[in-house]
Order: structure tokens, then C-alpha cells, then sequence
């Protein structure tokens, strides 16, 4: 399966982790960094890339591609209003088709299937 993933740009976060598990499991994995710190850590991770304004053409085109998206960005790396704009693009490009967008964090996980949303 092709993920792409918000949130893993340092090497002890939850998305990290989740992005390490996914390529265990033999998925694709792409991750959005916005920074080249970010960048270099994910390399490290051996997990693909994307990087540069979360609305930038090549972060969109591999947003279109994932058949599953992660979003575990933390609230406090980001402002609330930066995390809600991005979750809110993700939204807008996920709805109306069956890929699920989760949202995890160390406090909570939601799975939007834009039929229903599961809280657990």
C-alpha cells in the first residue's frame, strides 16, 4: 500500500515510528518534512520524501498517489492553526474517495472514512 505521512520528521516521533513499521511491512511510504533537519532524518529512516510548502505541486502529487494518509503531526511543533489548515487540505483532497485519512497521536487516534468517523 502507498502512505503518505505528516508528522514524522524527527527520528523519536510517533509518525516516525509509524512510518519505520509501515516499511517493515513492505508499504510505500512517503513523508511530508518541512524542514531539511526533517529531511535528514527521514533519509536516515530510509523513508521517502517530500519537502517544501505543504501546497506545493510535488507534496500534492504524492498526496493524490497515497491510498492511505497518516497525520500525526504534534500541535506543538506546528501552531493549532497550521495543523488545522493542513488536516483540513487533507480532508478536502480524501473526501468522496474510500482512502482513509488517520489522524494518530500519542493521546488519540481518528480514522475518517468519509462515511463515518471512528474515535479510539
Amino acid at each position: 500500500m502507498r502512505v503518505f505521512i505528516l508528522g514524522a520528521e524527527a527520528i523519536r516521533s510517533l509518525g516516525f515510528a509509524i512510518a519505520q513499521r509501515l516499511l517493515m511491512e513492505g508499504h510505500t511510504v512517503t513523508a511530508f518534512a518541512k524542514t531539511d533537519m526533517g529531511v535528514q532524518n527521514l533519509n536516515k529512516g530510509k523513508i521517502r520524501t517530500v519537502s517544501g510548502d505543504f501546497e506545493d505541486a510535488d507534496v500534492q502529487k504524492q498526496l493524490v498517489k497515497a491510498e492511505a494518509v497518516i497525520d500525526s503531526e504534534f500541535v506543538i511543533r506546528h501552531t493549532a492553526a497550521e495543523v488545522a489548515q493542513r488536516r483540513s487540505l487533507l480532508i478536502r483532497e480524501l473526501k468522496g474517495t474510500e482512502r482513509p485519512l488517520i489522524v494518530a497521536s500519542s493521546a488519540y487516534v481518528l480514522v475518517y472514512r468519509f462515511s463515518k468517523t471512528y474515535a479510539y
